[in-house]
């Protein structure tokens, strides 16, 4: 609703608008979303507290994760530049539940069923039109970042 908003007051010459769907967001500050916080930040949580790290059914579920600072500074250099479509503001690269726990803990993984019946399978950006602006822009890695925090926990 807000993307159709914006679209007929920028076709109507009265405001300019830019819409940026943001996929997954990690990082710092992700604590404050709670459960809705992303997997990877659950499972780090989870090693933290010494409890296992849920994965439901086999772990083939993958999202599209982008830092936080990177989509601050995407945020940015797409204000600076003046553009208006809408962009999908995500790496264009997706990660497995399960190669995300094995990052964070190998070793202390719990398989379940889904208890929500269905999930989305796959989040993914399309990211050919924010590279067009963006062009060579460097993504902090999920894996690296969950390394180094990972790395940081008692065992």
């Amino acid at each position: 609703m807000n993307e159709m908003h914006a679209q007929y007051f920028s076709r109507s010459g009265r405001v300019k608008t830019t819409g940026l769907r943001y996929f997954n967001v990690f990082g710092e500050g992700e604590n404050e979303k709670g459960q809705y916080a992303s997997i990877a930040m659950q499972f780090l949580k989870n090693r933290e507290h010494g409890e296992p790290l849920v994965i439901y059914g086999d772990g083939s579920q993958a999202r599209d994760f982008i830092y936080v600072n990177d989509v601050a500074k995407i945020t940015l250099m797409l204000l600076e530049k003046g553009v208006n479509p809408i962009y999908n503001v995500g790496t264009g690269s997706a990660f497995r539940y399960e190669d995300i726990a094995d990052a964070i803990d190998m070793e202390h993984k719990k398989h379940i069923e889904n208890p929500l019946g269905s999930y989305q399978h796959l989040t993914k950006a399309d990211t050919t039109k924010l590279l067009n602006v963006i062009r060579d822009y460097k993504f902090t890695s999920l894996m690296d970042w969950l390394g180094g925090k990972a790395n940081g926990l008692p065992k």
